[in-house]
């Protein structure tokens, strides 16, 4: 057994070292950059306004913060009043309604939509990105007002896209600022329309610093690639937002294979926003982002006019030399979102990993004493033909199953691995946890390895069977357990049977009730769990947790699978309770490969939420031992003086 623990540490640290070969993209997307920030044009205007100076020196003053450039979005009919409200989209009545002397230019009828503005850049701008998209359109001048007639109903004017504010472009080109154009996903739909949508983006901005194509396009659209292939072609910096609301949308970015962008949005709380930058005097060092201190971002101001209570905060990377050791140096706290370059799909390599996670498997079962070495070699053989014709037919969903047999295997391997027929000393005890977790790292590390990709990094693409994951170690660990320490010369079978057959007494029923309702709430809050299934304590506690630590670790991972898997491990109480506690206690290893299931968190991140958790479930454990082993002694203390009392009185 001893030999084969030690090849079972060689085949376990050989899947780990090729694990790591294959994270290299993934390490090096975790580090620093130099990062800067963008407000869009409203917000700048806005700050303008609030600061009592022009938007040039309010950029100059920007600046010398870290401030590179505008973020522009396209302006949609989303609302009436358009491009910073100098411009309004009507319904042929309510025009006629706001303009009555314009009654004979307008017709009531639809589908037509009406733009009216003095503005005639906005006018410009508009039947541009109108006629780039096929959308017939009518231009009259009257008394100073421009009127464009748009065939366009006005009840779908939210997907009606009149381009990019000429008055911000213009402010980006005189002084000297980067542009990031946002582009909706209803912006393309034909080739022709690609065309002539390249076409007047060059026109109004000739070299973007980064334009971001939203993975939300349509996903089977053909066009879809062919948008994002011309845009490439014409060396734009194109990328693809990260859309975290929407996880399961991951065609887009399996079809086109573009780099990604992480970008997240947060909304800061009333009282922050409500005081953020609300006076010339006030420095803007005085904002404080309190979203992923962890991490390391850009931002991006979202402001709406006249509501700084509901600040939107984008983040995003930029090269622009000492901006991030700047804006450091004025306590911002940052979130991470580097654009991600491709990353290789690298199929071979983990097609190899495979294998040598199929042949681990095999090995196991037979170190384990599971079943006999020719029916472990039967099922290492099918495995590895079935998962070769699974791979040809479809590689990814072959390596997510992959991923998810490894959040299986790695933390019953730790479990099995570890001596839990007997008690063992404190310091063994100890010993045999941070095996369990060491395991389970190697086996995140598995993971990892197979669910690299730009898809997987921006949640775009989800570790499956997070449930399933968390359920069968547990369940196949407690018959295991019962089978070493309940079992001993009966089999299992007979056991289970012989409980079967017996008549329940009534507080066995309400144990097995408890016991059913405690598994299906722990089931209910695997993964990312609705806040009304987290107790009222727990969530004080989290708090008090991300406020002191870098990263908060998991609770039931700290606040219950380590303690009671270091004191089930540890004492000499009856089997059966020794076996609830390792049963409960195996929550510890399962909690620290989905820890490691979650890609779009950096794997150092992953590491010290899983240290923290060993560290806290250790301090817990030992409290927990250092009771059992005081109301131990007491008791005996009591039962020696009953005895002693005894003795007298005879």
């Amino acid at each position: 057994m001893k030999k084969g623990k030690i090849l079972l540490a060689i085949l376990l640290l050989v899947i780990f070292a090729f694990s790591i070969i294959l994270l290299p993209p993934r390490i090096a997307e975790d580090k620093k950059k130099e990062t800067g920030f963008y407000l869009d044009y409203e917000t700048l205007i806005n700050l303008s306004s609030y600061w009592g100076l022009t938007p040039e020196q309010t950029i100059a003053r920007l600046k010398k913060t870290g401030f590179v450039g505008l973020a522009l979005y396209e302006e949609n009919g989303s609302s009436q009043e358009i491009f910073n409200q100098e411009a309004g989209l009507f319904l042929g009545v309510s025009a006629v309604a706001t303009f009555p002397e314009f009654k004979d230019f307008i017709e009531l009828k639809a589908p037509y939509t009406y733009l009216i503005t003095d503005n005639k850049e906005i006018v410009d701008s508009a039947i541009h990105a109108l006629s780039a998209r096929n959308i017939k359109n009518q231009l009259q001048q009257v008394n100073k007002k421009y009127i464009l007639k748009i065939n366009y109903p006005y009840k779908s004017t939210e997907k009606l896209l009149l381009g990019f504010n000429p008055q911000g472009l213009e402010m980006a080109r005189k002084n000297n600022l980067d542009v990031l154009l946002f582009i909706p996903q209803w912006s393309i739909a034909n080739e022709q329309e690609v065309k002539n949508y390249l076409s007047y983006i060059k026109t109004f901005c000739p070299e973007p610093k980064v334009v971001f194509a939203d993975k939300n396009l349509p996903e089977n659209n053909k066009f879809t690639k062919i948008f994002a292939d011309t845009f490439l072609k014409e060396n734009f910096s194109v990328g693809l937002l990260d859309g975290i609301d929407q996880p399961q949308t991951n065609a887009m970015i399996n079809r086109t294979k573009l780099p990604v962008f992480r970008v997240r949005q947060v909304t800061i709380n009333t009282i922050e926003g409500g005081n953020i930058l609300a006076t010339t005097e006030e420095k803007i060092e005085s904002l404080k982002i309190g979203i992923r201190e962890r991490r390391n971002k850009a931002i991006v101001f979202k402001i709406p006019a006249k509501e700084f209570n509901k600040t939107t905060v984008l983040a995003f990377e930029t090269v622009t030399s000492q901006t991030y050791e700047t804006m450091k140096s004025l306590n911002y706290q940052f979130v991470p979102v580097n654009p991600l370059k491709k990353i290789p799909e690298r199929k071979l390599e983990k097609l190899l990993l495979s294998v040598l996670l199929i042949v681990l498997f095999g090995y196991s079962l037979v170190l384990f004493d599971l079943v006999n070495i020719k029916t472990a070699l039967t099922f290492t053989v099918i495995l590895l033909i079935g998962g070769f014709a699974l791979f040809t037919l479809n590689f990814d969903l072959y390596f997510k199953f992959c991923a998810f047999g490894a959040s299986v295997l790695y933390p019953l391997i730790a479990l099995f691995s570890i001596d839990i027929k007997n008690p063992n000393s404190f310091l063994k005890a100890l010993a045999s946890l941070v095996i369990v977790v060491l395991i389970s790292v190697f086996g995140g590390f598995a993971i990892s390895a197979f669910l690299t990709g730009n898809n997987y990094f921006v949640h775009a693409d989800l570790f499956r069977g997070v449930k399933l994951s968390f359920l069968l170690p547990v369940l196949i660990f407690a018959i295991y357990a019962a089978r070493v320490l309940l079992v001993r010369e009966k089999s299992l079978k007979q056991v289970v049977f012989e409980y079967l057959g017996l008549e329940l007494k009534l507080w066995q029923l309400f144990a097995l009730i408890i016991v059913f309702g405690a598994g299906a709430y722990y089931l209910l809050r695997t993964g990312n769990a609705a806040e009304s299934l987290v107790l009222p304590g727990e969530i004080k506690l989290r708090a008090l947790l991300n406020k002191y630590l870098y990263v908060r670790p998991r609770f039931k991972e700290f606040a219950i699978g380590y303690p009671l898997l270091l004191w089930g491990l540890w004492t000499k109480v009856r089997p059966e309770i020794r076996y609830i506690a390792l049963v409960i206690g195996s929550l510890a290893p399962v909690t620290v490969i989905n820890t490691f299931a979650h890609q779009y968190d950096p794997l150092w991140v992953s590491l010290i939420r899983t240290g923290n958790g060993l560290l806290l479930g250790s301090i817990l454990g030992i409290f927990l031992i250092a009771i059992n082993m005081v109301m131990v002694k007491a008791f005996l203390k009591g039962s020696q003086g009953e005895i002693n009392g005894g003795n007298k009185n005879l």
